[in-house]
């Protein structure tokens, strides 16, 4: 954004200001690429072993940005000290790091350690999202993100990119 010439950035805030008072998403902003990405390079022909990247046009990603960093104190309320994952500040270094001393902390003070773990496969895929924007109104949610974000998530244009090539456009469900 930074090479664009002094003064052009303003069709975009007005573009998202209008997004955020209830307007559609411009039909460019809705075309979002799908990279596929395999997860083990010794089974390239299982299409279980590999995972979408997807890529969001830029202006989404720096609002989506921006309005996550405004809503971190309607965030903060409900942080957990054990949360990793969309949390400021710790990731799943953290989280992996505090259970390896915890573990560590355990065999060398002779106590037992059990443990379990937990892969949400395709998790993404599996948000129901009706359920998802109820919940996130009820929570105090501002309603003109929340209003873009639905409308962003319910209209986007997916295309798969393999080998170079982009997919026939789809939704997801």
């Amino acid at each position: 954004l930074k090479l664009l010439p002094q003064g052009s950035l303003l069709p975009l805030v007005l573009i998202l200001r209008a997004v955020e008072a209830g307007h559609q998403w411009p039909s460019p902003l809705l075309h979002s690429r799908a990279h596929l990405l395999s997860k083990n390079p010794n089974d390239l022909y299982s299409p279980l072993e590999y995972r979408f990247l997807l890529l969001t046009p830029t202006l989404y990603r720096v609002w989506a940005k921006l309005r996550l960093a405004h809503l971190q104190t309607w965030a903060d309320r409900w942080i957990k000290p054990r949360m990793y994952g969309g949390v400021a500040k710790v990731g799943a270094a953290d989280a992996w790091y505090t259970a390896s001393l915890q573990i560590e902390h355990s065999l060398v003070s002779g106590n037992p350690v059990v443990g379990a773990v937990l892969d949400l496969f395709k998790c993404i895929d599996q948000v129901i999202r009706p359920l998802l924007y109820t919940l996130l109104a009820m929570s105090g949610f501002p309603p003109a993100l929340l209003s873009a974000y639905i409308n962003f998530m319910e209209c986007s244009v997916i295309h798969n990119s393999v080998a170079g090539s982009l997919g026939r456009p789809h939704q997801h469900r």
